[in-house]
């Protein structure tokens, strides 16, 4: 997007409120969402283990702990509650539910916002090179798990840039970043443990599909934002990526905003939410609406599910691996 308009579409928003964050509306959120979620656990407490129903209750448990993603991102970029003191709270609780370590995630989604487009920067994205030089076995194998829709790269995705963040950043001698994730990574774990340890025998049966569901959530709707949109690494590009760029290396994936809202935040609004990344999930739809005027962007929008199946027909080495650029040094 040109600066100049951005700065101005910017300043409009400020100037109508779109930044303000409201404690009212994120107590009522995060309340709303525990309601929900703790009313479908008690509902798999009734039900027969895997009768229809429980299938049922456990994907809209695993879409429950896709909006506690959501929710763990508002909070790490500081627009759910108006503190600092809330937000990191609420983010570790979220984090905790849908088992993504907050600290851990907080700060490498910033140097994901800083490095969209930079392949080897973006903490999200550096995996791409070593899965570059994968040999046929490897990339058979995981070609057939890509067409069965496992999300084996949701998972890898989590545990390689989050759960891993403490050690990354302790061999970088980050040793400030890597004590906090330290600390962050055993608190997500000590509550995934108590969960264990409280439902006993039947854990297995009452977790691992709903994280299944999740991871597949996730994935799904993660992969239509950035998928082959990494043109740059940092050996020929050594400079982050400005705001007002990154509509270059972001989709928008549409679908009806009463969906949006109640499947995932308005989380689908991907480019609204790079642009501005400090405005509350609430008011990203009439960011869309100011941005759908402008003339100088490069706002890529796809229907999110026929862009889901366009994605999965392909072969994901060919479309999205293979066409990242290589080292030049």
């Amino acid at each position: 997007m040109n600066r100049a308009e951005y700065v101005t579409i910017r300043k409009s928003l400020m100037s109508d409120g779109l930044f303000r964050k409201s404690n009212t509306r994120a107590f009522v959120t995060t309340t709303t969402e525990l309601i929900v979620m703790a009313a479908i656990i008690y509902g798999l407490w009734l039900v027969e283990l895997f009768s229809p129903g429980y299938w049922i209750l456990q994907a809209l448990l695993g879409l429950s702990l896709f909006r506690c993603f959501v929710l763990t991102h508002e909070c790490g970029h500081g627009t759910l509650f108006g503190q600092k003191s809330l937000n990191t709270m609420f983010g570790t609780l979220f984090g905790c539910l849908c088992a993504v370590p907050y600290l851990c995630w907080r700060n490498a989604h910033f140097e994901h916002h800083k490095w969209v487009g930079v392949v080897d920067k973006d903490p999200t994205s550096v995996g791409l090179l070593s899965i570059k030089e994968y040999g046929p076995i490897m990339r058979n194998l995981l070609l057939v798990l890509w067409k069965l829709r496992i999300p084996l790269a949701a998972l890898g995705g989590v545990v390689a840039a989050f759960w891993m963040y403490p050690f990354k950043q302790w061999r970088a001698g980050n040793t400030s970043n890597a004590l906090y994730g330290a600390i962050s990574t055993l608190i997500t774990a000590a509550a995934l443990v108590g969960l264990v340890v409280l439902l006993g025998e039947s854990a297995l049966a009452y977790i691992a599909p709903a994280f299944i569901f999740f991871y597949i959530f996730f994935e799904c709707i993660n992969l239509t934002h950035h998928s082959g949109l990494y043109p740059y690494i940092s050996d020929s590009h050594p400079d982050a990526v400005p705001l007002h760029e990154q509509d270059s290396h972001c989709r928008t994936a549409l679908m009806p905003p009463w969906l949006s809202a109640i499947t995932c935040y308005h989380f689908n609004l991907h480019t609204e939410h790079h642009l501005f990344p400090a405005v509350p999930w609430h008011n990203l739809p009439e960011v869309q609406k100011r941005l759908s005027d402008t003339t100088t962007g490069n706002i890529t929008n796809v229907e999110m599910f026929s862009f889901m199946n366009e994605i999965r027909s392909k072969d994901p080495f060919q479309a999205f691996v293979d066409s990242v650029p290589n080292r030049t040094v």
